[in-house]
C-alpha cells in the first residue's frame, strides 16, 4: 500500500498546481495583449495613411468646375505636341475642367465627318454640359466664318439657353472667336459680332477676343498650318483665359 500523503505535502503540492495554472494564463493574457497591440498599429497607420491624402482630395474637390464648349483652340490640333501642352490642362492647377468641344465645330458649322441626322455643333455641345458645373465657357469660333450673321446669332443664343438649363445657377462666359489672321477677316469678325448680340440678349458675360486683339503680332504662336496654337499659343491662351476667368 503507497503512503499517505502528509498534510504538509498535500499543501505543497496543491499550492504547485495552482502556480503551474497562473502562469498559463498569465502567458495566454500576453499574447493576446501582444495581437491587440498589433492590430492597433495597423489601424493607426492606416488612419494616418488615409488623413496624408486628404488635403489633396480636399483641395481638389474645392477647385471651380469648369465645363468649356469649343473647337479645336479648346480640343488642341497636330500644331501642338499632346493635351498637356494646351490651355485646358495648364489651367487645371486652378480649375476642374472638363470639355464639351470638337475640332472643326462652331455655333453653326458641324463636324465634317457627322452622320446625316446627327450633326455635332455648340448648340449640342452644351446641352451636354455638366450640371454640376460653377462656370460655363464657350469659345469661338472662327469655323463660323462662311455662316449667315443672323444663323449664328440665333443658335448661339439657343446654345447658352441650353447651357443654362443643363448647368443651372452656372456662371456663363462667352468668349467670341479667336482670329489667328490679322487683319482679322470679315467671316470672322461677323461672326464675333453675332456672337456678342446673341450674349447681350441672354445676359451673360461676354469677351471680345478680336477686340482686345488676342494673336495679333503674335504669329510665331500659330503653328505652320497658320490656323492653330503651338504649344507657346496654349501657354499664352491659357494666361489670357485665367484673366477673363477671374474678372
Amino acid at each position: 500500500m503507497a503512503p499517505r500523503d502528509s498534510p504538509s505535502r498535500a499543501l505543497a503540492r496543491a499550492f504547485v498546481t495552482v502556480l503551474g495554472l497562473w502562469l498559463l494564463a498569465a502567458c495566454a493574457w500576453s499574447g493576446a495583449t501582444d495581437a491587440a497591440t498589433s492590430s492597433d498599429t495597423t489601424t493607426t497607420s492606416t488612419a494616418v495613411s488615409a488623413s496624408a491624402t486628404t488635403p489633396a482630395t480636399t483641395a481638389a474637390s474645392t477647385k471651380p468646375r469648369l465645363s468649356v464648349v469649343g473647337d479645336s483652340y479648346t480640343t488642341g490640333s497636330t500644331m501642338d505636341s499632346g493635351a498637356d501642352a494646351r490651355w485646358p490642362a495648364l489651367i487645371s492647377d486652378e480649375y476642374t475642367v472638363e470639355l464639351f468641344a470638337f475640332g472643326g465645330t462652331g455655333y453653326v458649322r458641324t463636324r465634317d465627318d457627322d452622320p446625316p441626322g446627327e450633326d455635332t455643333n455648340f448648340v449640342t455641345h452644351a446641352r451636354e454640359v455638366d450640371p454640376d458645373s460653377d462656370i460655363v465657357l464657350m469659345i469661338g469660333s472662327v469655323n463660323d466664318y462662311l455662316a449667315d450673321p443672323v444663323e449664328i446669332e440665333a443658335a448661339a443664343e439657343e446654345a447658352i439657353g441650353l447651357a443654362q438649363a443643363a448647368a443651372q445657377g452656372a456662371r456663363i462666359v462667352v468668349i467670341g472667336p479667336i482670329s489667328p489672321t490679322w487683319p482679322v477677316p470679315d467671316g470672322y469678325a461677323n461672326a464675333n459680332t453675332a456672337v456678342g448680340l446673341a450674349a447681350a440678349a441672354m445676359d451673360v458675360e461676354f469677351f471680345d477676343a478680336i477686340d482686345a486683339g488676342w494673336f495679333e503680332g503674335h504669329e510665331d504662336l500659330i503653328g505652320e498650318d497658320t490656323l492653330h496654337p503651338t504649344d507657346a499659343g496654349h501657354a499664352y491662351l491659357a494666361e489670357l483665359i485665367r484673366d477673363v476667368l477671374a474678372s
